[in-house]
């Protein structure tokens, strides 16, 4: 994964040799040549990128700063990226569009030099450039006109024809003109995207199990889910991801469970320092609701239930110790009786005590650097989240640059939208560079 994220930063922020403007209408550009019976489709705005990491673009060569340089130098494997940034693959991606059709992957985008880019797709698949009906290709390249094509996962050789058909494509039967293709034209995101979830199942070829305890997931929390899309936005100290549950009609789907907002004056009841914190608002009608979908069943769950029926409020937890096992924490309880909690929490080994209507509980001996109070705040207006510290969530030995993670699920118009910040210890550095760096 620590790999998979480190090339992600790396397309997204550094494998671009020059800049063009109007990236908006380059993605619509772009999009025609995408069906519209894509999986899912992704644009990232690599213009934007580059003006926030603050590179220099001399002689059609980008110029990294002696850090960027340095993390690059470390890893030998990143000869490709090398030669984009310095101009020998003629590729010039202001915008590039990945989507997924069938169970293949493709990269497209703009050239700047269509003969750098011949060259160089010969000499990375090793094979000579053949010309099909206007399609040059080799091996898992192809190049029609000013435009690359990749295909990145599901073959390891693109297929001319396949090329063309995108190429022919009609209004009507390319993405551009669908109901979702303003997801990734409008607005100011360095990343967008969209995906049928379904299609990408199938694209990502999940087996049929885990399709059906998705499908069984989101139909049981949603209404008529059968969309979603993101979007990534890189500032200062600051990389941000929203998340949507999206119906046929393109609106957020319905969240079917009863909800509120976490009260993240809670977690000023957790004293010692942690790693990190969890919360999840757990209102009695919640409980009712969950214990109506599992009466007379012979489940754990019917059981767990019903031990947590005198829940109604916020569940805080802070998580921590040397070997990240220690935890504290706080649930606020209604009028009835807690004996049943109480006494779950006793056989968990959590030494719980009742003070009025809060329940306490603890595990191990805590360590850690931060505040709960400091930690619980990020989850504001959220119905459940969490926040690690990049200390309790990094490998030994790892550089440090990253401060906290958090993801929560905020409601929204009678949904929820998912919100994932990585915050960086520089707010000064954007986030694109520091989480190349943290990565090395």
């Amino acid at each position: 994964m620590k790999r998979i994220c480190y090339l992600c930063a790396l397309v997204l922020a550094l494998s671009f040799a020059s800049c063009r403007k109007n990236g908006g209408a380059e993605v619509q550009e772009l999009l025609q040549k995408v069906p519209n019976t894509a999986s899912f489709v992704m644009q990232v705005d690599v213009e934007s990128l580059l003006d926030k990491a603050g590179a220099k673009v001399k002689d059609g060569r980008i110029e990294l700063d002696a850090d960027l340089k340095a993390a690059l130098d470390k890893n030998s494997s990143n000869q490709e990226f090398m030669q984009a940034l310095n101009g020998d693959t003629g590729v010039e991606p202001s915008a590039f569009v990945a989507f997924g059709d069938g169970y293949k992957v493709y990269l497209t985008g703009f050239l700047a030099d269509t003969g750098k880019f011949k060259a160089w797709m010969q000499k990375e698949s090793g094979q000579p450039v053949e010309e099909s009906n206007g399609v040059s290709h080799a091996g898992k390249y192809a190049m029609t006109g000013n435009q690359f094509w990749v295909i990145g996962s599901g073959g390891s050789t693109i297929d001319p024809d396949k090329i063309r058909e995108y190429m022919a494509l009609s209004d009507k039967q390319s993405f551009a003109s669908g109901n979702f293709s303003g997801i990734l034209t409008n607005g100011d995101a360095e990343v967008s995207g969209w995906c049928d979830l379904a299609g990408m199942m199938n694209t990502a070829n999940t087996p049929f199990q885990q399709r059906a305890v998705v499908k069984m997931m989101t139909s049981t929390v949603f209404e008529d889910a059968g969309f979603a899309s993101f979007t990534v936005n890189f500032e200062k100290g600051l990389m941000k991801l929203t998340a949507h549950i999206l119906n046929d009609k393109g609106d957020d789907a319905k969240f079917l469970y009863a909800s509120e907002k976490l009260d993240t004056s809670l977690f000023d009841d957790l004293k010692a320092n942690a790693g990190g914190v969890i919360g999840v608002a757990v209102p009695a009608k919640l409980i009712k609701q969950l214990q109506e979908q599992t009466k007379g069943q012979l489940s754990v769950l019917s059981v767990v239930f019903g031990a947590l029926s005198s829940i109604d409020g916020t569940v805080a937890l802070s998580v921590g110790g040397d070997d990240k096992g220690a935890y504290q924490g706080a649930i606020q309880t209604g009028d009835g009786s807690t004996s049943d909690l109480m006494g779950l929490l006793n056989e968990l080994d959590c030494r719980p005590a009742k003070q009025g209507k809060l329940v306490t509980f603890e595990r191990g001996a805590m360590t850690g650097a931060n505040s709960p109070a400091v930690m619980g705040k990020k989850l504001k207006g959220s119905i459940m989240g969490v926040v690690l510290s990049s200390d309790f969530i990094k490998n030994p030995g790892e550089n440090n640059a990253l401060k906290f993670v958090t993801v929560k699920l905020v409601p929204k118009s009678g949904s929820v939208v998912l919100e994932c910040e990585t915050e960086t210890k520089d707010q000064n550095v954007n986030a694109v560079k520091a989480l190349i760096l943290s990565m090395n």
